[in-house]
């Protein structure tokens, strides 16, 4: 094979994956200039090189934003180890941020080697060719090209991804390819795969309808409840709740006077005053219109006379000229407001206005209508275009209680492509659960700490069992970190201790036996004699949180839902090459609001029981009140609702209805990701957690696909009553 042209370190690794998930970024095929779809790339494999001679110095720039003062330097200069200033450990830890991002192990990484490429992934793929960034065409105002190198960097006879295994090359990309690699050509390995952003559905212009939506909708609300507070703060209270009197009293005497018999006379608490503030400003905008249509149909008339003879006389056309003239002065005349504050008190005098009090109220009205009309053209948009997207016409339109709007939501904010398994869309929404943290747990006792020590004997013996048990073996990344496992080399070395020191040598010695010999027979006591012993098994405490079940008499991880109290603190590089730190929720806040919110409202109103046929209109409400009534069953949430109700007790009622929305909502996200997947044709990887690794199937019954596209709720009605 020949020496390539580009070979990269491994911070342009991670430039060229950013710039991958850009859309003015080009694909491009070295060979012929054919340009590579996105879309039909599975994903990306990043591969090291163990070559043991490096290559010359190349540099890559990476584009960034265009800046206010000078629109013409648009790119950043090249990070250049030579001239860097930076120390060694800051370089250090930039290699160490850079290797979390793409997910490598940065124990074995020479970063700084010029040892890495990144090779496309797709179907019946013989060649595998890295990546590089054209240079001549890297400055272009309008792409940016990625070059796919003409000459491979290893071949196969036979493609390792061919479309009869499908349903697992694609999660499992990592494992094939290495295991060919280390048959045939050992001097490569794949140390990550990136998955990319793919948009198969383009969803772009759902995406910014939605937006556009949202942002109208917020600024709507906004201007009422500032119109609210405007006008309670002008005529006080007494006048307010005099006025809402006095239009009660009116309404029942006009219900009286038509005929018509009230259930319940109109009280003045029925009566909404930013109704009747629109109510007052549409019958001003009416008046208004007639008299300006009043005053201009001399003038129009003069006009349509007057260019008639012109046209006559030039030869232009009659029609053309009328149309000009007509949509200037309807353009003109549909802005009609007031601006002068005399001429407001006036028209408010003529005709009786009580709730249009002044001219600032009269303006926020107005505002209020044109944003109530761009949310209402926003809105009609969207619904076409969700109507016409698969996720919505094959799934979410038999879901009751799910609308366009709270379906565009859904398809905009969940990509099926990126989440691998189910589990990642409870983990985006914050669905998900976390350890408790040391300063929640319990108070560490000898029980626990006899765990600890059982724990760390058990995992000695599969340490051994597995691999030889190096310093560099020995990491984080390796073992359960919640079960009083390994963190470190040193937690190891005294596990190996404890086995040399007992009469656990044999590894076929089971955990209860074990347990026998630290709890019954005494060895535990001369453990605690050991100071280093002791803070060693402390410090593993600290870092995780668990405790022993009462009954089963083994281990039980403390859990809990996560929440804004679970700040995710995340290293990025900047543009800059610096070290930066960002603080947030480490899921999707505003997402998890409209599922929770919105979503999960709606199915409880409208998913409930069926009078006439004993049946939930929805399966999610049916989970959720057979979730609530389990939950409330529980002995140790009986016993919790007992001791709630004792005054100073200090434990808080359970709140079984969050609980059982829980489930509901992570039951309808799994349903989901199915969907979604099948209807894309993507592999379901195994499925849940529960189902893939444990065999447990807790539904049988999977989302059911629409065969036909519904586009609306009265097609779907109609599909089944014809099915």
């Amino acid at each position: 094979m020949k020496d390539l042209r580009y070979p990269n370190r491994l911070r342009d690794i991670s430039k060229i994956v950013k710039l991958i998930n850009r859309n003015d970024v080009i694909i491009m095929d070295d060979r012929d200039g054919t340009v590579y779809d996105k879309n039909k790339i599975s994903h990306f494999a990043i591969i090291y090189d163990s070559k043991e001679d490096g290559y010359p110095s190349k540099e890559i720039r990476m584009p960034k934003a265009k800046k206010k003062e000078d629109d013409d330097d648009v790119y950043e200069e090249t990070y250049d180890d030579k001239s860097d200033d930076k120390s060694n450990n800051s370089v250090k830890t930039i290699n160490e941020v850079i290797c979390k991002e793409l997910k490598i192990i940065n124990k074995f990484t020479n970063v700084d080697q010029h040892s890495w490429y990144i090779i496309p992934i797709y179907e019946y793929q013989t060649e595998f060719r890295p990546i590089f960034i054209d240079k001549v065409n890297l400055y272009s105002e309008d792409e940016i090209y990625l070059m796919v190198e003409d000459e491979p960097l290893f071949t196969v006879n036979t493609s390792l991804f061919r479309d009869d295994n499908k349903k697992d090359w694609e999660h499992t990309t990592y494992y094939i390819l290495n295991e060919y690699l280390r048959s045939n050509n050992p001097r490569f390995y794949v140390k990550s795969i990136f998955y990319h952003n793919r948009n198969t559905h383009n969803i772009n212009a759902l995406a910014m309808a939605l937006k556009s939506y949202n942002n109208a909708k917020s600024i709507r609300i906004k201007i009422s409840n500032s119109i609210r507070s405007n006008f309670y703060v002008t005529v006080g209270r007494k006048t307010y709740n005099n006025l809402r009197q006095e239009v009660a009293k009116e309404r029942n005497e006009a219900a009286e006077a038509a005929g018509k018999v009230l259930k319940t006379p109109i009280t003045p608490e029925d009566v909404n005053v930013f109704e009747c503030i629109e109510e007052e400003y549409d019958k001003l905008d009416l008046i208004l219109k007639k008299r300006v249509l009043t005053d201009d149909i001399r003038l129009i008339t003069n006009r349509v006379l007057t260019t008639k003879k012109k046209s006559e006389r030039e030869g232009s056309d009659f029609i053309d000229d009328m149309s000009k003239y007509l949509l200037k002065m309807i353009d003109k005349k549909s802005n009609i407001t007031i601006d002068n504050e005399n001429e407001f008190e006036v028209i408010k005098k003529d005709l009786g206005l009580r709730f249009l009090i002044n001219l600032a109220i009269y303006h926020q009205i107005k505002e209020y209508k044109k944003y109530l009309e761009i949310e209402a053209t926003s809105e009609s948009y969207m619904v076409q275009l969700v109507h016409k997207h698969p996720y919505w016409n094959r799934y979410l339109v038999g879901l009751c209680g799910t609308g366009e709007i709270i379906a565009a939501e859904l398809i905009v904010g969940f990509n099926p492509l990126m989440a691998r398994h189910p589990s990642s869309y409870h983990r985006y929404v914050g669905m998900d659960q976390v350890i408790r943290r040391p300063d929640e747990k319990r108070q560490i006792t000898r029980d626990l700490q006899i765990w600890c020590c059982v724990n760390m004997i058990e995992n000695f013996f599969i340490t051994n069992r597995n691999a030889k048990a190096e310093e560099e073996t020995i990491n984080p990344f390796n073992f359960d970190r919640y079960k009083g496992n390994f963190f470190c080399y040193e937690d190891y070395l005294v596990a190996k201790s404890m086995v040399g020191m007992f009469r656990y040598e044999k590894e076929h010695v089971r955990k209860k036996e074990i347990l026998g010999f630290l709890r019954d027979e005494g060895d535990f006591d001369q453990i605690i004699k050991n100071e280093k012993w002791v803070a060693t098994i402390g410090s593993i405490l600290e870092k995780a949180n668990f405790h022993i079940d009462d009954n089963t008499q083994d281990v039980v991880i403390e859990k809990r839902a996560r929440n804004k109290s679970d700040i995710v603190r995340s290293t990025y590089i900047d543009k800059n090459g610096d070290i930066n730190v960002k603080v947030g929720y480490g899921y999707n806040a505003k997402l998890k609001g409209k599922i929770v919110g919105v979503w999960a409202a709606n199915i409880l109103r409208k998913g409930g029981m069926d009078p006439k046929t004993g049946e939930y209109r929805s399966i999610y409400a049916k989970r959720y009140y057979e979730s609530k009534a389990r939950y409330a069953s529980m002995p140790r949430f009986v016993h919790q609702l007992e001791m709630s109700k004792i005054k100073g007790s200090g434990v808080k009622k359970p709140n079984f209805h969050v609980m059982a929305r829980r489930v509901m909502v992570q039951q309808f996200l799994e349903d989901l990701w199915f969907a979604e997947r099948y209807i894309d044709g993507l592999p379901i990887n195994g499925g849940t957690y529960a189902e893939d690794k444990l065999g447990i199937c807790h539904l049988q019954e999977r989302p059911s696909i629409i065969s036909i596209p519904c586009y609306t709720k009265d097609d779907y009605d109609a599909y089944c009553k014809g099915k």
